[in-house]
């Protein structure tokens, strides 16, 4: 065996998922030849007769990818004409399903980028040479395909031809009817048509495609032939709800929905939206493995967004519908925690043997690891990274957890806070709604404001650049010579202006007087400092109310039913500078000790534990290894190594709050990624029972870290609610001379319950 081959069944061994395993080959599609392809197969052959059953699978999978990416290598090196028809007669043997899925996978995907140029996200204008290329290269894959399907004389492939080839047609006219060539138009419409009845009406396809053919009949037909429109789609479900494929299903519903919608037709859209939503709820409760349910539910996201529009629309003559949209848009937020809070670790086990001796054969590798292979250090990093997610899947056991079951209208208005407000946001690509919940429900429609998701990223992006560079230099004046750009790019309170008159200034009237809010971001808008948006004035939101954070009200019920009350006991734990810990870690762990009328304690591992969990506050000052990888292994550092997130989870906790001053605790738990919310160390200790969390969005100042500690904790005993003391504390830190920048007063935030 050569040695690229050898080298690349080592790295197999090294990555744990069978989808890595395949992108490896198809990223050293120059190296693959049958020699590596027989090898991979002998190799499953021995991991089988050893018990390796699992693994086995995956060493075959990656040997049939092997001899299909061969084959079409040797395909498309033999250029058009007679040499490719012999070629093709010639290795019949070769075209085996694999190779044949291979084939499909990738015209499918040439395919569908014709509809992407077609319909860019952005409503721009596609440029007549990019189609006419991408139709042409579609065109030679398909022509292929069709091809194949006939030497073999395989029925089913053919099937699939005629299914793209349709699909390609269709795209074709939809493009001629564009540039105002009808005859074109017509004539690919017809031949579109004649291959798609071809796949519809085929006993060899699966439903899933028998389903698709039906949906693109239906979009052949448009809006001016409703009559068949509506026969297809109907088709299209029936084949779909037969078959029990469920998500082809939801999909044919949003087609259905998307032409109600052209026909303003809105409550068949939210009648076949909450048929979507409610098909997703039985999926999601019926799975038993935990990427399924996370799977249903990314996919379900469409459907909440386009239940929310429904209501909005609905709501303009029938105001309960406002209720409805705030429960879907809620509902929507609880689905997308599956990932964090949903599914839940209810105990920890022992890491399985075969992980843990393959994530020790990858941590030995990559300590042989010359300076020079960055190449392999990258996959080898992956390789870990996804063994490690795999370790922290196999708790004892898992369960989907009713904390995060959607609330009801009655339910959230429960959980106003006395002379507060819930301010909860739901984002669209180029729009965001804002629903004010006050204590006797809602406070009027939603507010919409038309601001793009692109816009608030970029405001986002530089408003954290801002913050975090005065953290480094002094004065503006400093930034502008270090980084040479103008003063006015580089003024946060510019940027904190500017999200407050799109993100609060249009709901302002019904906040006015408010003593708590409790805001509840949803995607881009994860990671913003709320209480640090100031007015044209000037004045920050928590000059005028306290502020605390939720990732949806579904969480925030689950952290109001863990309420607990008492201060009597608190686990104050600091790193000393000798185990690298901050500068005054030390001096301010012991100041909240003294809050307490007791010591500081070790900052290590086995202290916080065995010991944190029982005292009714924990405080932690440390630094943290969150870095830009977020996985169940990042943490925080302590003096005798890391503080893992899995440990963390796992850990028995009764307290009523931990504190995480620590540079920026908070990042992993406001990624804009839908479901990954709650993807750190604050998801991690509401995991472990703890209903309040106070932890930072970027680097906390050591000069400020222990005065606004103990200027909190000071509040907090004087009888004060853990938002009213953080406000207190912000305060108290913000009228210091030379404090006032937001860099030092408010990286804190508070997510969970306020009281």
């Amino acid at each position: 065996m050569s040695s690229e081959s050898a080298e690349l069944v080592s790295r197999l061994d090294l990555v744990v998922s069978r989808e890595e395993g395949l992108e490896l080959l198809r990223s050293n599609l120059a190296t693959l030849s049958d020699e590596l392809g027989g090898a991979l197969s002998a190799r499953a052959r021995d991991l089988k007769s050893s018990g390796e059953s699992v693994l086995s699978e995956d060493f075959l999978a990656w040997a049939a990818e092997t001899h299909a990416l061969v084959t079409r290598r040797l395909a498309q090196s033999v250029k058009g004409g007679e040499a490719a028809k012999e070629f093709l007669l010639s290795q019949q043997s070769r075209f085996d399903d694999a190779f044949y899925d291979l084939c499909f996978r990738i015209s499918s995907a040439k395919v569908r980028h014709i509809w992407v140029l077609l319909e860019p996200g952005d409503g721009s204008t596609p440029e007549a040479a990019a189609v006419a290329e991408a139709l042409e290269f579609a065109w030679q894959e398909v022509d292929f395909l069709t091809a194949i399907g006939k030497i073999t004389n395989n029925s089913k492939r053919q099937a699939q031809a005629s299914l793209l080839l349709g699909t390609l047609l269709l795209f074709r006219s939809q493009w001629e009817a564009r540039q105002g060539h009808k005859p074109e138009a017509d004539k690919a419409a017809a031949e579109s048509g004649e291959a798609l009845q071809l796949a519809a009406q085929s006993s060899v396809l699966p439903a899933e495609l028998r389903a698709l053919a039906e949906m693109r009949l239906a979009a052949l037909a448009g809006p001016s032939n409703q009559a068949a429109l509506t026969q297809h789609q109907e088709a299209a479900l029936s084949i779909a709800t037969a078959g029990k494929v469920w998500d082809v299903a939801r999909v044919v519903r949003r087609d259905r929905a998307y032409w109600a919608k052209e026909r303003l037709d809105w409550q068949s859209v939210w009648n076949l939206y909450r048929e979507n939503i409610e098909s997703s709820e039985r999926e999601i409760w019926g799975a038993r493995v935990l990427s399924d349910a996370a799977n249903i539910e990314a996919q379900t996201q469409a459907d909440y967004e386009g239940a929310v529009e429904a209501c909005l629309e609905l709501g303009k003559s029938d105001p309960a519908f406002y209720e409805r949209a705030l429960e879907n848009a809620e509902k929507g937020k609880a689905r997308a925690f599956l990932r964090g809070l949903a599914t839940l670790a209810t105990a920890l086990s022992s890491v399985p043997p075969k992980l843990a001796e393959r994530r020790n054969r990858i941590l030995e590798r990559m300590s042989d690891l010359s300076a020079s292979a960055a190449d392999e250090a990258e996959t080898l990093a992956l390789a870990l990274r996804t063994v490690e997610e795999q370790i922290w899947a196999h708790p004892r056991t898992w369960a989907l957890d009713m904390r995060c079951v959607p609330c009801s209208y009655e339910e959230m208005c429960a959980l106003v806070p006395r002379d507060g407000a819930i301010v909860s946001y739901f984002t669209f690509a180029d729009r965001l709604l804002i629903f004010v919940l006050g204590e006797h429900g809602l406070a009027g429609p939603p507010a919409e404001v038309r601001v793009p998701e692109s816009l608030l990223a970029r405001w986002k992006v530089e408003l954290q650049l801002v913050i975090r560079l005065r953290g480094d230099y002094q004065s503006v004046d400093d930034i502008q010579r270090k980084v040479d750009m103008e003063v006015g790019a580089l003024n946060a309170p510019l940027y904190l202006r500017k999200f407050h008159e799109a993100l609060l200034q249009p709901v302002m009237p019904h906040l006015v007087g408010k003593r708590l809010i409790v805001v509840v971001p949803h995607g881009v808008l994860n990671g913003l400092p709320f209480h640090a948006f100031s007015d044209a004035n000037g004045r920050a939101l928590v000059e005028d109310t306290a502020v605390a954070y939720a990732a949806g009200l579904s969480v925030l019920r689950w952290c109001r039913a863990l309420e607990r009350n008492e201060l009597k006991t608190c686990f104050a734990a600091g790193v000393c500078k000798l185990a690298g810990g901050p500068k005054c870690a030390e001096q301010e762990a012991a100041a909240v000790a003294r809050a307490f009328g007791s010591n500081p304690v070790r900052a290590t591992r086995d202290a916080v534990l065995q010991n944190a969990g029982d005292c009714d506050v924990i405080h932690l000052s440390c630094h943290s290894d969150m870095g830009r990888t977020y996985t169940a292994f990042s943490g925080l550092q302590l003096e005798d190594g890391p503080l893992r997130q899995r440990e963390i989870a796992g850990m028995r906790c009764s307290s009523t709050l931990v504190t995480l001053s620590a540079c920026e605790t908070a990042e992993a738990d406001t990624l804009v990624k839908s479901g990954a919310e709650l993807a750190g160390l604050v998801g991690a200790f509401f995991r472990a029972g703890c209903p309040s969390v106070m932890a930072s969005l970027w680097p906390v100042a050591d000069a400020v870290a222990a005065p606004l500690a103990e200027t909190f904790y000071a509040a907090l005993k004087g009888g004060a609610n853990k938002a009213e003391a953080l406000r207190q504390a912000q305060l108290a830190v913000k009228a210091r001379e030379g404090y006032d920048h937001p860099y030092f007063w408010a990286p804190f935030i508070l997510w969970g319950n306020p009281s």
